[in-house]
């Protein structure tokens, strides 16, 4: 399963950082199309943190992150 979710935050990410929306999704190119779409409605706000993350066997791997500053393979911050 994939999981998307873009976090408005105020403060650092690590804290709970604000109000975030998420989404889950069976299918990886659903997923995919969700993460593109939300950088591309979000993605410059310098507020804001999108992540792709896989989740199996009840663990989860961040395989993209999103900032203002661009993308990052991989958990970013």
């Amino acid at each position: 399963m994939r999981r998307g979710s873009v976090h408005f935050r105020s403060g650092p990410v690590e804290g709970g950082g604000g109000l975030a929306v998420e989404g889950e999704w069976t299918a990886p190119a659903t997923a995919q199309e969700r993460y593109t779409e939300w950088v591309g409605l979000y993605g410059l706000d310098p507020a804001v943190l999108i992540r792709l993350i896989e989740e199996s066997d009840g663990r989860e791997t961040v395989r993209k992150t999103w900032t203002a500053q661009g993308e990052v393979e991989g958990p970013g911050s």
